[in-house]
């Protein structure tokens, strides 16, 4: 998948079973640390805390949006 180092791909794979479909979209305007952050921080926590919104997840002010629309794609993808 297009912007998914292998070992990202493993660590999505080892944690969902599966890699979703879409996930390319939901990660492509983050950096590689970030991405790696994100979805480790959005994977492993409870289902009541991904519905809240960025502001309420310990992200940095500057990143709150980035981190925003990255939580609404892994939602649209069912997780």
């Amino acid at each position: 998948m297009a912007g998914m180092s292998q070992a990202f791909q493993a660590t999505v794979q080892d944690r969902l079973g599966y890699i979703p479909d879409g996930l390319s979209t939901a990660i492509g305007p983050l950096l590689a640390a970030q991405r790696d952050s994100y979805v480790l921080a959005y994977l492993t926590a409870p289902e009541e805390q991904r519905a809240r919104p960025a502001e309420t997840w310990l992200i940095p002010e500057e990143d709150r949006d980035l981190f925003e629309t990255f939580r609404l794609h892994m939602q649209d993808l069912g997780l």
